[in-house]
């Protein structure tokens, strides 16, 4: 299989550690690229240019990471990564996590290109309340702290998955925002959820 993915993106870094979740790391090669050039050999491979791309062995191409995530969970090996007994929870949770990610991505890009006036406009202001809400939902919710006492700890659940990306890809949250809204979270994840192999792997 082949990867398409940058180093700065959190989704690509959700399907990195799936890869190594589902013993799949080995027989992926990494294909890194810049999804904003005309010509990137990743136009060639899907019109839409997004990070992360998957081709499969078969040669199919499959786009947006949770898409690829379910994909690697069905051919990998090891515990499922969508656990049937909790599965809508686990959906529930990685959506919250993957809607954060879009929310404070597309700040991270408004910002790049349109300044940081863009926080003022309408959209930049919904964009930033409900990565807030988000927070504090996800702050206030026991399933995204608690270690699962059947699943060992170097062997977490998707939804903390999402979560961990989000939290290591520092500049779309934000120390600001993770302090006033998820007191204490912060100096969990680098005591504990930071330190897990496969994730530092992942970048």
């Amino acid at each position: 299989m082949q990867l398409y993915l940058n180093t700065s993106s959190p989704y690509a870094r959700v399907v990195r550690v799936c890869l190594y979740e589902k013993q799949l790391i080995e027989r992926t090669e990494l294909c890194w690229c810049d999804p904003w050039a005309a010509d990137s050999e990743l136009v060639q491979i899907t019109p839409l240019s997004r990070i992360p791309t998957l081709v499969t062995d078969e040669g199919d191409v499959i786009t947006e990471s949770l898409l690829i995530a379910h994909y690697l969970d069905a051919v990998g090996e090891g515990p499922s990564l969508m656990p049937s007994k909790a599965l809508a929870e686990t959906l529930a949770l990685a959506g919250l996590g993957q809607g954060l990610m879009d929310a404070a991505f597309n700040v991270v890009i408004g910002r790049k290109y349109a300044g940081n006036e863009v926080d003022t406009t309408l959209l930049g202001q919904r964009r930033l309340k409900a990565i807030e809400r988000t927070l504090i939902t996800l702050n206030a919710h026991p399933a995204c702290w608690q270690v699962v006492p059947s699943v060992p700890w170097g062997r977490l659940p998707l939804p903390l998955h999402w979560l961990i990306s989000v939290s290591a890809y520092r500049p779309l949250i934000g120390k600001t925002a993770t302090r006033r809204y998820m007191p204490g979270r912060r100096r969990w994840w680098r005591a504990r959820a930071l330190r897990l192999p496969r994730l530092n792997s992942a970048g």
